[in-house]
């Protein structure tokens, strides 16, 4: 959280190379169970993003935004944002470090709504994904 107000202190807290650091701060928060406070900082990372911002950076916040909604219990939300993680992990040129995440909460959210063979899918071939996506 320093790095973060130390760029507010110069007038930096709305650009985009702060992104990152409001996204891990979203994904520490609820992690910890703090979804209120998380909410709070990945609404203000979407803020800072352009509508057409790195696939990585974007994968990192449907993940995080996943997260979210499971945490609260909105499983066809989650399995929403894990999708929508998973398509942008088809446009970088290998796997991103939270691909392996990406897939195990969306299984995870898959296996709550009673999706088993979906979740089985996910899992079955370690965690990488192939065929269509949907």
């Amino acid at each position: 959280m320093t790095r973060i107000a130390l760029a507010e202190r110069y007038g930096w807290g709305a650009e985009l190379f702060v992104s990152p650091a409001l996204v891990t701060l979203a994904y520490t928060m609820i992690w910890m169970g703090e979804f209120n406070e998380g909410e709070r900082w990945l609404r203000r990372a979407t803020e800072t993003l352009p509508s057409d911002a790195a696939p990585a950076i974007g994968l990192s916040m449907h993940l995080v935004a996943g997260m979210l909604d499971a945490g609260r219990g909105l499983h066809d939300e989650a399995v929403e944002r894990f999708g929508s993680a998973e398509r942008l992990q088809l446009e970088l040129m290998g796997p991103h470090r939270v691909t392996s995440q990406v897939t195990g909460w969306l299984a995870a959210s898959q296996a709550r709504l009673g999706m088993v063979e979906a979740a089985r899918a996910n899992t079955g071939n370690g965690g990488r994904r192939t065929g269509q996506l949907g």
